[in-house]
């Protein structure tokens, strides 16, 4: 019965079956009773931040490979700071780059970002100021399935991003299953 789920008709007749469209994922602490079809993707990653929602309908999502934090410099570089002053200026100036971020997320009608790589704690703060479910540190091979799955773009370069890479989901939600 599963393989009918997924099965795409062909043009001159008959059906193709894409095993990469089918996954079983196995929890520790359950029957054989609890198992359960899921018509979408199944992602084994918790909502980074308490203060964001749980369940999102309708969902517009970013699909991310570019990481929500300020990106570290390649080269070694030292940074003198001679005052409280100018340590407070350089987290001002964080935040102040982290915001814009997720602004530009908002503003391009984004509720929910799963990223391939790391979110910000500050970042995280901002997100959920604005009502937005995130998920972090996906595998690449699950940030593709998403792409496919919600006709979405990934997104590589934030300041680049548009309404048109967003992906589609009736529903977004975690859920807690198994133990862990």
């Amino acid at each position: 019965m599963l393989v009918v789920k997924v099965a795409e008709p062909l043009p001159g007749g008959g059906y193709n079956v894409s095993l990469d469209n089918i996954k079983i994922d196995k929890k520790k602490g359950g029957s054989i009773e609890d198992s359960m079809l899921v018509h979408g993707l199944v992602l084994d990653k918790e909502v980074v931040h308490g203060g964001m929602p749980r369940r999102v309908e309708k969902a517009k999502i970013a699909v991310m490979d570019a990481a929500l934090e300020v990106e570290k410099p390649e080269i070694s570089a030292k940074i003198s700071i001679t005052s409280p002053e100018q340590i407070k200026s350089f987290l001002d100036e964080e935040a102040k780059y982290l915001q814009e971020m997720v602004n530009k997320l908002a503003s391009i009608g984004a509720n929910v970002v799963i990223c391939q790589k790391g979110i910000d704690d500050v970042a995280q703060h901002f997100l959920a100021k604005k009502g937005i479910l995130a998920v972090r540190r996906v595998k690449r091979s699950d940030i593709e399935k998403l792409e496919r799955a919600l006709g979405a773009k990934i997104i590589s370069s934030i300041q680049d991003a548009s309404a048109e890479d967003l992906g589609y989901a009736e529903l977004v939600e975690e859920r807690k299953v198994g133990q862990r």
